[in-house]
């Protein structure tokens, strides 16, 4: 049994542990699907849009802790746009929510539709978090939640290159994203939790 009271302080948060939280999230990314899209290139244009694109306490599972950050804030946990925009050296990187995780607003949609019709490509991270299901909470579907699917048609319909990133806890189904009468996405990244440092693990990924 570990005996966590052998712990010390300079042990939370240690440069080792974060270097272990990053390989652990690049290990856990899995690709569905790559038509020529991946890797991005540096010195793009790119537009990072939806939900889980610019969300940082949404990045983790249902386990993670009450308080990740020393602050009490989330404020530690990079995005993922945030990660992309690390990696796309000499590039400009845009982001833009879109839409909620689970809402009806339309509000932000045409922000995020322009953003990505600026850009050389488009990375749409969609997905769901612990207001969706967490423990003792249960979806009755799998499909995703709000207004994401519908977005991410839009999105599709601009015809640039896109790469979808999927974070969630539990299974979703994309399978009208995908349809051969859609035009589908370049490739799919499957990133479930990302956690803490999965942004920049993402962004180090893709480009």
């Amino acid at each position: 049994a570990t005996e966590w009271h052998k712990f010390k302080l300079e042990d939370i948060n240690s440069t080792y542990h974060q270097q272990i939280a990053y390989e652990a999230a690049l290990q856990s990314l899995v690709l569905l699907q790559n038509d020529g899209a991946l890797p991005l290139k540096q010195g793009q244009r790119v537009a990072v849009v939806g939900p889980q694109g610019v969300t940082r306490s949404g990045l983790l599972s249902d386990y993670a802790a009450d308080q990740v950050c020393f602050n009490g804030t989330d404020l530690c946990i990079g995005t993922i746009a945030e990660g992309i925009a690390a990696s796309n050296v000499g590039g400009q990187t845009t982001s833009s929510q879109g839409v909620e995780v689970n809402s009806s607003k339309t509000d932000g949609i045409q922000a995020a539709l322009d953003s990505a019709s600026a850009a050389d490509v488009v990375v749409l991270v969609l997905g769901n978090d612990k207001t969706i299901e967490h423990e003792g909470l249960d979806r009755s579907d799998t499909a995703l939640p709000g207004l994401q699917e519908a977005f991410a048609f839009k999105v599709l319909a601009l015809g640039k290159p896109t790469v979808l990133v999927l974070t969630n806890g539990g299974a979703l189904a994309i399978d009208k994203l995908v349809a051969p009468s859609v035009k589908a996405p370049y490739a799919i990244v499957e990133s479930f939790n990302p956690s803490v440092v999965g942004g920049k693990a993402i962004g180090a990924s893709l480009i």
